[in-house]
Order: C-alpha cells, then structure tokens, then sequence
C-alpha cells in the first residue's frame, strides 16, 4: 500500500506532442500526464510553443510551394480555356463555311 501511495505522489511529469505536416497547416497532437498541469504548469504550452517556431520555416516552404504550383494550374487553365476558345471559332467557322 505504501508503494502505491509513494506512486501516486511522484507522478512523471511527460509530454509527448506530434506534429502532423499537411498543406503547410498541419496539426499539433499532444498528450500530457495528469501530473504536468499541478507541477510544472505551462510546461506542454512551452513545448508547443517551441514546436510550432521549429517547423514555421518549413511551413513557409510549404505554403510557397503550394502557391507555385496554383499558378501553374491556372497558367495551363487559361491556355487550356484559349484553346477550346480558339476551337469553337473554327468549328463555328466549318459550320459556317458547309452551311
């Protein structure tokens, strides 16, 4: 029983946290013992905190990244949308031209 008590009363303070890439967002899952919030308040807000400043480089890439290639599928969008634009003209033509 006294083991137990002593257990009980010297909890491990632990933290894990996971950071989850996606899109440049991302999400941040974190698990923390009951013991962090009585004996070492703030601790899993600092280690937030510190994750979320490590990755913000990487986030910016991301973010870039993913405005790069937006551009590039609406570059090949509107050259897609000019030609059907310049194939209805001929058609239309034909169908003038034979009618």
């Amino acid at each position: 029983k006294g083991d137990a008590m002593a257990a009980a009363e010297n909890d491990e303070i632990w933290v894990m946290a996971f950071a989850v890439p996606k899109t440049g967002a991302g999400e941040l899952r974190e698990w923390t013992s009951p013991a962090v919030g009585k004996d070492a308040p703030g601790m899993a807000e600092h280690i937030r905190k510190a994750i979320f400043d490590f990755l913000n480089p990487h986030r910016a890439q991301a973010i870039h990244e993913r405005t790069q290639r937006e551009e590039a599928w609406h570059d090949q969008l509107v050259a897609m949308k000019a030609q059907v634009t310049a194939s209805d003209s001929r058609c239309a033509l034909m169908e003038k031209q034979l009618g």
